[in-house]
């Protein structure tokens, strides 16, 4: 994971982007419809953003 987190903080260096909210949001992406591939890609887009960052 801190290859993530090494990854996250160089990208809002660069761009200079000074604040990061995060937090935890249960169910957000139950109601999502934008049609079936959409949102299949869509709810899968966190483990794949951790997964292709751990391998840096």
């Amino acid at each position: 994971m801190h290859n993530t987190s090494k990854l996250v903080v160089n990208y809002l260096v660069t761009n200079n982007i000074g604040t990061v909210v995060i937090g935890k949001n249960d169910n957000w992406k139950q109601s999502v419809n934008i049609g079936k591939k959409n949102n299949r890609n869509f709810t899968q887009i966190p483990h794949l953003i951790v997964n292709s960052t751990d391998n840096l």
